[in-house]
């Protein structure tokens, strides 16, 4: 009868045992899941920010761009307005002589 009772005091030790054990291993599974599941969002949300980043990269060359044709515009302008003036200023000089 002791034997028996202290194979069952055993088998019971043993099962508390194994019953916290599953406990702890449950308790570092959730924190892993969650860990994952963090740093997923971290990753989702720095994709998010690369994609804006590469936008507003984009946009800011779109809007060199467009600057560059205008001063190129303005350049061509600005010449043939100082070609325009010379004709003129040709045109006038025998008036003064």
């Amino acid at each position: 009868m002791i034997t028996v009772r202290r194979s069952v005091d055993n088998a019971n030790i043993q099962a508390r045992a194994d019953a916290e054990e599953a406990e702890r291993l449950r308790g570092q599974l959730q924190s892993a899941a969650e860990a994952q599941a963090a740093a997923v969002r971290e990753r989702d949300t720095a994709k998010d920010e690369r994609e804006v980043a590469v936008w507003e990269r984009n946009v800011a060359v779109l809007g060199l761009n467009t600057a560059d044709k205008y001063v190129e515009d303005a350049r061509r302008e600005r010449d043939a307005a100082r070609g325009e003036l010379q004709g003129k200023t040709l045109t006038l000089l025998p008036l003064f002589k």
